[in-house]
């Protein structure tokens, strides 16, 4: 419909400016884990009715992509749009619709949170339009930079293993160019063809929190605990609030406003010189200042990204840092400024492999910084983007849902959601093309803590083993009637006494295994 909808705008105008385009997927998954989510109590019903399933969960999850696109004389103006239905949504749930379950109908749309989501939601929509000296691109609009370890747009099907489930978007207006082109523009002086670009962001990301901050707590027990507390008052640091509680000026105040500005400095070398072979070489520079007025924060985020291909050999790497302080993360400390965080967060990964047509090969190693104690004032701890998978098993299920019961909702974010949790690791990985269309891999995942912090992952002292866990995954990927695409992967692993198998639903062994099919169309 959205096409159809921009293909009629098109022909009150000359069609043969525009070109119309329409891409994306309806994709369905499924999953089948065992060895997870066993109960955690000793209800010996409980137990018998997980013997008649033994302790094997599975669902299924689908989602409808489109991404229509208007495209004016070949770049000069462009429009773009994404919208999802059904995103991520379970497969028959029906939200207990159904007075009688043996007939229902009409499964609706729920995620795997358990909460109703919209049937069709319109996530991106954007404009980009050249000027004589650069390009702008405004609305709300998909970010991703290097590997995706900070930013990542979650589209396609990018991964060796697993599915993207988020995407960062953003409203953001941005104004890219080549510094030496406009040098050579003004001045005469200046390379106008060196791949060398520049870009500046501003993003508005939070307008009115639906997170009541005050800063200190009222207890009403003790009302002269603090000045600013009158006998009624029972919040805390913070207070959850609904929409109908917003201020009527809540548009118009902007101490609570999030906001950030970007710096991006790339050079993008494609068949340059290098020791008389042709190479791509790129290398650049992402820099983001976020600040909120009303929590005092002021964090700076560097991410610096290179890979280069050279015949068959490639390295690639990201590596990233936060900085800065802020008084929004409520982990409190025994300081006399409770909320004060000062964020020293380190994360990287560093890839080398060779690739050909029929096969590669990836040697792989990652690290997301970990907090040993996170209520001191310096916090170091923060996964790596969700959408960034490694493996099936440890990070996109075990932590994700240890880190999830350990920090609650009150403190949802420091859940990993999938991502790289507090821990080093190694991810060997090979593909190689069997038939046309017909490619199978593989890989092994191994991890160790970072900085165990007694919750999430045990300490040394509490746990005997030196790993955190490894699992070994496979899978079949094809291609066919030129749309179609098939996988079959599964994965199997061990996790070690480093994470408390009864109170995040693993069982005794800590084995755990899962397999998972994808089917989707791809235009």
């Amino acid at each position: 419909m959205l096409a159809l909808l921009l293909a009629s705008s098109a022909f009150a105008v000359d069609l043969d400016e525009y070109d119309v385009s329409l891409d994306g997927y309806y994709r369905v998954r499924a999953h089948s884990f065992n060895g997870l989510y066993t109960p955690s109590d000793t209800d010996p019903e409980t137990y018998d009715a997980w013997d008649r399933q033994p302790q094997t969960g599975r669902y299924m999850q689908h989602r409808l992509r489109l991404r229509p696109s208007l495209n004016y004389q070949n770049g000069r103006a462009e429009f773009h749009m994404m919208a999802d239905a059904f995103d991520d949504g379970i497969w028959g749930d029906n939200e207990q619709l159904a007075s009688t379950p043996l007939f229902a109908n009409d499964p609706t749309n729920t995620g795997l949170d358990g909460q109703p989501a919209p049937n069709f939601q319109v996530k991106r929509a954007w404009a980009k339009f050249q000027t004589p000296v650069g390009v702008i691109t405004v609305g709300r609009q998909p970010s991703n930079w290097g590997l995706g370890l900070l930013a990542n747009d979650g589209n396609g099907f990018d991964d060796s293993f697993g599915e993207n489930h988020f995407g960062n978007s953003f409203d953001r207006f941005v104004f890219a160019t080549q510094p030496l082109g406009i040098s050579n523009a003004i001045v005469g002086k200046g390379n106008a063809d060196l791949p060398l670009f520049f870009a500046v962001g501003f993003d508005r990301l939070v307008e009115d929190p639906l997170n009541q901050y005050y800063g200190y707590k009222c207890d009403p027990e003790d009302p002269d605990d603090d000045p600013r507390c009158a006998p009624s008052d029972d919040h805390g640091y913070s207070q959850d609030r609904t929409t109908n509680m917003r201020p009527e000026n809540w548009w118009a105040e902007n101490d609570d406003d999030v906001w950030e500005m970007l710096y991006v400095l790339i050079y993008k070398g494609e068949d340059i010189d290098m020791g008389g072979t042709p190479a791509d070489f790129t290398a650049g520079f992402y820099a983001v200042n976020r600040r909120q007025g009303e929590t005092e924060s002021n964090v700076w985020i560097y991410d610096a990204y290179v890979r280069m291909v050279r015949k068959h050999l490639y390295l690639e790497g990201e590596a990233l840092t936060i900085r800065g302080h802020s008084r929004a993360i409520e982990l409190l400390s025994s300081e006399p400024d409770q909320l004060y965080k000062e964020p020293a967060i380190w994360g990287a990964v560093g890839r080398a492999g060779y690739t050909s047509g029929p096969q590669d090969f990836t040697f792989e190693m990652g690290w997301a910084g970990g907090d040993e104690d996170p209520l001191d004032p310096t916090f170091t701890n923060r996964p790596l983007n969700p959408d960034y998978n490694v493996g099936l098993l440890l990070y996109e299920e075990v932590l994700s849902r240890a880190s999830a019961i350990q920090w609650t909702e009150s403190a949802d974010g420091l859940w990993s959601r999938g991502g790289v949790y507090n821990s080093i690791y190694v991810f060997p990985n090979i593909r190689r093309e069997l038939l046309p269309g017909w490619n199978a891999k593989a890989g092994v995942l191994l991890a160790k803590p970072h900085k165990p912090d007694g919750a999430v992952i045990k300490t040394d002292e509490d746990a005997d083993a030196f790993l955190l866990g490894w699992e070994a995954d496979a899978g079949l990927d094809i291609k066919f009637q030129e749309h179609m695409l098939f996988a079959l992967e599964g994965g199997f692993g061990k996790v070690t006494d480093r994470i408390d198998y009864a109170a995040y639903g693993l069982t005794d062994e800590g084995r755990v295994w899962t397999v998972q099919t994808r089917i989707a169309y791809q235009f």
